[in-house]
């Protein structure tokens, strides 16, 4: 499945609306037979068009098809083979194949296909319109940046002259949360003042959008990396227009000076392709934000072994990123911070992970004030930390993680060897490992998700029954809504887990539900109360929010709803009696516990039993 990111599957909309909708189709994948009546009524209609990306678009759109790795149906291989359509084209003398001929003469990356193609031509005699003979002289003449501060990307618009002197213009969006790569682009008939003018006024009133020309070999440095990069991506960005229109973007980037920076300026192109990625400058940056008034407010200890290692973990995020395009701070760089790069790379002793958030707000309040960012961009970039740094904390501190770090310290003492090979351990400085006891600290934990030592003790691994939901203790004018969450609920567990599973789903709904009935008699819907019960679920039984497990966004999504289900399960949390309730991972009730959720803690517990850790 291609990659999304937060502006859905077709890049930046504001693109798309400055040019009024008007991209020409590409009519999907051409046919591999070049023979057929199909091919030459497709190619005939586009070269009577007067716009040249009619048959511009419809040709790329071959070119990579023939491009995509063969798939097998049944016994034959859906593939495309250019250089026999290129031969095939060859051999059929017609003004279609022609056509098709002169435009691959110039799409395809293959040198020897080109030549093979300019070779055919020279001895053709159909005539064709001006703009197709003279393809050769088409011109890039413009460019211009449009970005959004606070935003996951920017936009490059190229202004195009085609031969005879009808204009066009090319709109690529770069996605810069994931790589900074090319997500969507496509070309427009609209010249480029109009497709410029109408973002100026899509922008209007925006203060963090800025709209600036660029120089054309700024603009094809940026580009042509961003898309080399999504093209060698394991898991590259699709829409309704990309890749299909890369081919015609390549074209068109050869056309364009290759220096970056090429009109003196300080312009944002400039800026991206020049950005340092030294981490020699931490220590000057460390320096400067310890003698803020940030870190004043904070109480930040630079001799604190806790404190320390959060602001030396902020500071080689900020300083150290491999794409200069993403070093400033914004609420989608919160995101990378928080959601990928500390999940992929440490885990955290509680006091650490707890004390993480603060630092990095700190930092970056400090950093924007430093840099004169706008008000704007200072408040959304803030609010992003404190809404990321919820989940993970609540992560980073649970009963899992902290096992797994005594697991990896106890194994490295043993062996010498790093159990996880990259991933490091940030230290919070409260624990001292000569006085450690690990086979306590196992047996506290499984013991508070179960609900003490006893409980832990007389853990069994026996499979949960097929249970009907209990409805004795429910009031009855509840029941019709607790009837539609359940329902949402049953649905969800088989779909997603098993029968165990939705039992668990039934008896947290029960017990929310008896436990307080003003949940549903409040105003409320259905969907966001089932996925507040789900996330419960699954968040005692390890299968949320975790490496292997299913990611809160997607338990969310199978629900119909936008946001992690964890804000609305507080309030069930709370209803059912949860000892810390706003962790769910703990609930202390093996009865809300799968079957090989128990049988996971009976390993440990037998285990730090037997003191074979």
């Amino acid at each position: 499945m291609a990659k999304q990111s937060r502006r859905g599957r077709s890049g930046d909309r504001r693109l798309h609306l400055a040019h009024n909708s008007k991209t020409p189709k590409s009519g999907g994948a051409a046919s591999a037979d070049p023979a057929t009546q199909h091919l030459a009524l497709e190619v005939r209609s586009r070269l009577r068009a007067d716009d040249p990306l009619d048959l511009l678009a419809y040709v790329s759109t071959l070119v990579v098809a023939a491009e995509r790795p063969p798939t097998v149906v049944g016994h034959s291989t859906d593939e495309i083979d250019l250089r026999l359509l290129i031969e095939t084209f060859i051999s059929v003398d017609i003004a279609e194949t022609t056509a098709l001929l002169s435009v691959l003469g110039h799409l395809t990356r293959d040198g020897d296909l080109r030549v093979l193609a300019r070779r055919a031509l020279m001895t053709r005699r159909q005539p064709m319109p001006p703009w197709l003979r003279d393809l050769d002289e088409t011109e890039v003449t413009h460019a211009a940046v449009m970005t959004e501060i606070a935003g996951d990307g920017f936009d490059i618009v190229l202004g195009v002259r085609w031969p005879g002197g009808r204009l066009a213009s090319f709109l690529v969006y770069v996605d810069t949360v994931t790589g900074v790569v090319v997500k969507d682009a496509f070309p427009t008939p609209e010249p480029f003042p109009d497709v410029v003018e109408r973002l100026r006024e899509l922008a209007k009133g925006i203060d963090l959008v800025q709209l600036e020309p660029i120089g054309l070999g700024e603009a094809r440095a940026i580009v042509e990396g961003a898309t080399d990069r999504g093209e060698a991506a394991a898991d590259p960005f699709e829409s309704d227009t990309w890749p299909n229109a890369r081919p015609m973007l390549r074209w068109l980037l050869e056309r364009m000076p290759f220096t970056p920076g090429d009109d003196g300026g300080d312009s944002f192109g400039q800026h991206l392709v020049r950005q340092a990625n030294d981490y020699g400058q931490a220590a000057s940056v460390v320096e400067h934000f310890l003698g803020s008034a940030e870190a004043a407010r904070i109480d930040f200890d630079d001799e604190s072994v806790c404190d320390s290692h959060c602001l030396g973990l902020v500071a080689a995020f900020a300083l150290g990123s491999s794409d200069p395009e993403t070093t400033g701070w914004n609420p989608a760089r919160v995101g990378v911070l928080f959601d990928a790069w500390l999940p992929s790379r440490f885990l955290f002793e509680g006091g650490a992970a707890g004390r993480l958030p603060e630092v990095v707000r700190a930092f970056v309040q400090w950093s924007l004030r430093s840099e004169n960012a706008p008000a704007a961009l200072q408040r959304e970039t803030l609010s992003a930390i404190d809404r990321e740094a919820v989940e993970f904390v609540d992560i980073a501190t649970s009963s899992e993680a902290q096992v797994l770090i005594g697991a990896l310290r106890d194994y490295e003492e043993v062996t010498g060897l790093a159990a996880l090979g990259d991933i490091e351990i940030v230290s919070d400085g409260s624990v001292d490992p000569d006085d450690w006891d690990y086979t306590e600290f196992v047996l506290d934990t499984c013991a508070e998700l179960v609900g003490g030592r006893a409980a832990l003790l007389d853990l069994d691994d026996d499979p949960l029954p097929d249970e009907e939901f209990r409805w004795d203790d429910l009031p009855d004018d509840i029941r019709p809504r607790v009837a539609e969450v359940l329902a949402l609920v049953d649905a969800f567990a088989l779909s997603s887990f098993d029968v165990e599973f939705r039992t668990v789903g039934r008896r947290v709904l029960a017990l929310a539900a008896a436990g307080d009935p003003d949940i549903f008699r409040r105003k409320g819907r259905a969907d966001t109360a089932a996925a507040a019960v789900g996330w419960i679920a699954a968040k005692a039984n390890n299968l949320v929010s975790t490496r292997d497990g299913m990611a809160a966004g997607e338990l969310a999504e199978r629900f119909g709803i936008k946001g992690s289900p964890s804000g609305r399960a507080q309030v069930f949390l709370s209803a059912i009696g949860a000892p810390h309730f706003t962790d769910a991972s703990a609930l202390g009730r093996p009865d809300l516990l799968t079957s090989a959720t128990r049988a996971s803690l009976i390993r440990r517990r037998d285990l730090a039993l037997a003191d074979d850790y």
